[in-house]
């Protein structure tokens, strides 16, 4: 700063700035600026550079400390690039740049590894008496990248993994020489790929040797490491794999004691444990929830099954049936998913208000388990109920007399399966008098009687004969039943259902879409099977 003041002599000692600087014009320095002291005091002139600049410099060096040259050095400060390269003594520098900036530098050169360094040139910058401010950028130190790793890969059989891909990373691959200890700060990493041959050996190039990360960090430092991994091994690419991954850590310094190709086995993809099935649409099939709305399938949705391990295709047994159990459904089924998915797709639409059974069996590719397991599924979308309509009454006509006689069986036939919660019973009577007193609602059992009728039972079917495999029970079934201990009955005789007898809420009968049946409902007795 030049101070122009006067002297106690009375003399004019002050120098005009332009004697000893040059002019701003010349752009040799940024243009001054005058400022003038507050009046009432002794009057000085100050003048700054009204822009501060610096300059950022730096050197580079191989890992044996020989000046690397020709190295490609861009500082960046947003979209702002500016680029050089190292001369031959490996120094670079910038000029010019305004203070405080917050710049990049970055640094690349065949054959070498990258680094990127931040700096900021102090604020103070360019301010005369002091000379411009510098930041320093190392010296750095990076290695070359000319070495090479080799690693033989094997499957648990003993087999190489030809077309196995692998990954390497070494580090560190720079060293800052203005920080950290005797080796300076290290740190960066180099990346690369390569893929096994037909004897399992994969060759790693493009990477520093064990020497270099050696000389860069010194023989006994830790961390020097190459990290190899090997990703699941899936040779024809079907989604199931033959070999599980891995990754493992080799030290320089054990590859610099010996540098032979190191042995590395994949292990077995082959699941332990026993097959289950994990996730299903139809959780009855598992032992899991039999709620009808969480085991209802829209028409035309198939059943999914999820393995935990993948399935031997041939070992697949898939039966599907009615309600009954007894009339077969045809399907198809296929496997995805590397053979963990299993999709049961019905040949014809199943039909929303039906009941239907299945049963799946499979062994484990891995280890051989078995699984197996039945269950239920109701047709139909749980956001779309369907309204229950009247039964049909019909009896098994155990004496073909087209009678019903006592100790036969009557059933209503819902069109849609129905759940019975709570109790007592349902109770069902006759338009008949049961007495023969020539009255109609007096005696047990008759259509008015105010008293017990007989009881309902739902008859769902479980083991009856002609069944292709064990139902199990779903708790709703369109057949409900009592028998018959009443005189003879002609065919034709009205059967009522009194369900409006069953006032508590906890009692009674309802849809798979939950719809409870409060009335009463009767229909005509018929020969059925």
């Amino acid at each position: 700063m030049l101070l122009n003041c006067g002297g106690s002599t009375g003399q004019d000692p002050s120098v005009h700035p332009d004697a000893l600087l040059p002019s701003s014009e010349t752009g040799d320095l940024p243009a001054l600026a005058e400022v003038t002291a507050d009046a009432g005091t002794p009057t000085s002139t100050v003048q700054e550079p009204s822009t501060p600049v610096g300059t950022v410099s730096g050197q580079v060096f191989d890992t044996r400390f020989v000046p690397l040259s020709g190295v490609d050095v861009t500082l960046s400060s947003g979209p702002r690039l500016l680029t050089t390269t190292t001369a031959a003594d490996g120094t670079f520098a910038f000029e010019g740049l305004p203070a405080g900036a917050e710049l990049l530098v970055s640094l690349q050169k065949a054959g070498y590894a990258a680094t990127r360094v931040p700096v900021t040139i102090n604020a103070q910058a360019g301010a005369f008496p002091l000379g411009n401010a510098n930041a320093l950028v190392g010296p750095l130190m990076l290695a070359k990248l000319d070495g090479s790793v080799r690693v033989a890969l094997f499957t648990s059989e003993g087999r190489p993994a030809r077309g196995a891909r692998a990954f390497i990373e070494a580090t560190p691959v720079w060293s800052d020489l203005t920080r950290g200890g005797a080796h300076g700060e290290l740190g960066g990493a180099v990346f690369a790929e390569a893929t096994a041959d037909n004897d399992g050996l994969v060759t790693f190039t493009g990477i520093p040797s064990p020497e270099e990360l050696s000389r860069l960090g010194g023989l006994g430092a830790s961390g020097l490491t190459y990290v190899i991994t090997v990703p699941a091994l899936d040779t024809n690419a079907d989604g199931s794999v033959e070999s599980s991954g891995l990754t493992t850590a080799l030290a320089a310094r054990d590859l610099l004691q010996d540098a032979s190709a190191r042995i590395l086995v994949l292990p077995a993809a082959r699941a332990t444990g026993s097959l289950s099935v994990v996730s299903t649409n139809v959780p009855s099939l598992t032992g899991g929830s039999p709620l009808p709305s969480e085991n209802m399938l829209r028409p035309g949705e198939p059943l999914q099954l999820v393995f935990s391990q993948a399935v031997q295709p041939s070992s697949l047994l898939v039966r599907m049936t009615d309600e009954t159990g007894k009339q077969s459904l045809a399907i198809t089924t296929s496997l995805g998913m590397g053979g963990q998915v299993l999709t049961i797709t019905p040949t014809a639409t199943t039909a929303a208000g039906r009941e239907y059974n299945v049963q799946v069996r499979a062994v484990s590719l891995d280890n051989g388990t078995t699984w197996s397991g039945t269950g239920f599924f109701f047709g139909g979308d749980v956001l779309a109920a369907l309204p229950p309509g009247a039964p049909v009454v019909k009896f098994t006509d155990l004496n073909a007399n087209n009678i019903l006689n006592a100790g036969e069986t009557v059933q209503f036939l819902f069109d849609q399966p129905v759940g019975q919660f709570g109790s007592p019973s349902p109770q069902a009577f006759v338009e008949a008098d049961l007495n023969a007193n020539g009255f109609l609602g007096d005696y047990t059992g008759e259509h008015g009687y105010s008293g017990a009728g007989f009881s309902v039972f739902r008859s769902e079917p479980m083991s009856e004969p002609g069944v292709l495999f064990p139902l199990v029970s779903s708790g709703y079934t369109t057949r409900y039943a009592f028998t018959y201990s009443g005189p003879n009955l002609a065919v034709g005789t009205r059967v009522h259902l009194a369900l409006s007898r069953l006032t508590s809420p906890g009692v009674g009968l309802q849809t798979t879409w939950g719809q409870p049946l409060v009335s009463d409902v009767q229909a005509p007795l018929s020969v059925g099977p």
